[in-house]
This record gives C-alpha cells, structure tokens and sequence, in this order.
C-alpha cells in the first residue's frame, strides 16, 4: 500500500508530502571550547531543542579556547567556543571563526564581601599587596588564573602596570592558582573575603553564588558594553568547519535570530549580527 501511494504521489509531483510526513534525521551537535562560554551555549542549547526535538547537542566541560580550536580542527567535535581571535599560527584552511557577541570580563568576589565596586588603583593595590584587606577588615584573599588564561590579556591592555604585578603574585606561595572558569568560580564561591575575575556570561549563566562587582563605577551589562563606558570587554567567537550543515547550520542560524539575540543579552552579551561576521 505504502508503495503505491508513493507512486501516486510521484505521478502528480507531490513527492515532497513524503519527504514531509517522515521523521527528521536525528543529529547531534558536540560543541566545546571555553569555559565562560558553555553556560551561554547551554541556555541557547535548551531553547534550540524546543523547536528541534529530533537534534541533540553535547556540551563538553571546559577544553579552554585552544582544545576547541584543536578539537574543530581534527573534527572531533562540530563548534568550538573561543573568547579571542584566532591567533596566527591557529588558523588554516579548514576552520574559520564567527562572533557572535561581545561581553566583559568582571571582577568577582564572595556573595558576602562588603564591597560592590573596584576602581583601576584599588585593584592594582590589591594585587600587588598595599592592600590587604576589605572596609569591614576581612583579609583579602586572591585567585589567580595562569598567563596562558584567555581573559588576562583583556586586563593587561586596560591595566597599565598590571602585567608586572601579576607576573610577581603568581610567584607568591600558598595563592590558588585555577585553571578552568568553573573551577575559579567555584573556588570565589566558597572561599571568604576572596576576589578573582571571570566572564559575565559565565556569573550570569551557571548561577554560581558569587557577587560581579562594578569597575570604575559601572556596571558590565549590554547597554555600557555597546557605549563603551565598561573597559574590560572581548568578544566571544565560534569556530566551525568552512561550511557547516545539517543541524549545525540552523543551531547558528538560531543562535543568530532574535530568540538568540534575546538569550545572548540576558547572559551578559552585545548580540552581533549576522551581517558583522559573514
């Protein structure tokens, strides 16, 4: 029976019904990258599946923006996620990166520490230890990130002076030293009177109990992102095959409509549009 209505169908040139009536082939998407990024992508994840309950998509924990770039390029996984540009010796001809929004990088602390701002002087005084202490006299502990982290370039270019005493803390015994976004933020979250820095998207997206402070009095969010008056800004990128297809087209297709845009915001993002970064 089955086949005699396809060949009716095909007689009066209606094959598409059939094309239509059969369930989608089920794909899945494994995108992996940098650690400030995969909250974001799990939010975004959710609300693309609600539409497209025929494709799955596989969030690696952090493989930082150098194994995504890696992971792209050997196809073993289909996005990878980057907070900077493709360094020279990373690019080739099968790969290529696409923005899809700017954001900041934060300074954080305790949800408890009585404090909501950091000014450029306060934070070098910190680091470099001519502070040692918050208002209420809480001692003030520091988490450090490695120079291979990808956001401490952002701080050394808007920090004058701030490259020489961070190379020199980072030397200080006993000063954790944390190697993925996650555990930074988990370490800032249970760790008292402490101060570290991250992205807004991962403070805004994973729900770690932790306090974003303002810079220089203002505060990181999309508006003074796109006006420029918060300082410590980097754009958050995927990298991808040359010419994706299949579900990996319309997850960035997605990721580049307004559903997508109005996800991007809420986890701290100035949106880009697609016509930026073709």
């Amino acid at each position: 029976m089955r086949g005699s209505i396809a060949g009716i169908l095909t007689c009066l040139g209606l094959t598409s019904l059939l094309s239509t009536a059969a369930p989608a082939r089920a794909e899945t998407i494994v995108i992996g990258g940098t650690g400030g990024a995969l909250g974001t992508m799990q939010v975004m994840a959710n609300a693309y599946r609600v539409g497209n309950r025929s494709d799955s998509i596989h969030i690696l924990p952090s493989i930082g923006s150098g194994g995504g770039i890696k992971a792209v390029a050997s196809r073993k996984i289909d996005l990878g996620l980057i907070s900077r540009p493709l360094e020279k010796k990373e690019k080739r001809p099968g790969i290529r990166e696409i923005p899809y929004g700017t954001s900041a990088l934060v300074f954080v602390t305790h949800a408890h520490t009585d404090i909501s701002n950091v000014s450029m002087g306060h934070v070098l005084d910190i680091y470099s230890g001519t502070v040692r202490q918050w208002p209420s006299g809480t001692p003030i502990r520091l988490i450090l990130r490695p120079l291979s982290d990808g956001d401490l370039p952002v701080l050394l270019r808007a920090l004058p002076g701030f490259e020489i005493i961070y190379k020199k803390v980072l030397t200080v015994p006993g000063i954790p030293i944390l190697y993925t976004d996650q555990e930074n933020a988990k370490m800032i979250e249970r760790t008292s009177g402490v101060i570290g820095f991250t992205s807004l998207p991962l403070a805004l997206s994973e729900k770690y109990k932790i306090k974003v402070l303002s810079f220089n009095g203002v505060r990181a969010d999309p508006t003074t992102i796109a006006d420029k008056s918060y300082p410590l800004v980097k754009t958050f990128r995927f990298i991808v095959g040359k010419q994706p297809g299949g579900a990996v087209a319309k997850f960035l297709d997605f990721v580049f409509s307004a559903d997508g845009a109005d996800i991007l915001k809420k986890t701290g993002h100035l949106p880009l549009r697609r016509s930026q970064v073709n």
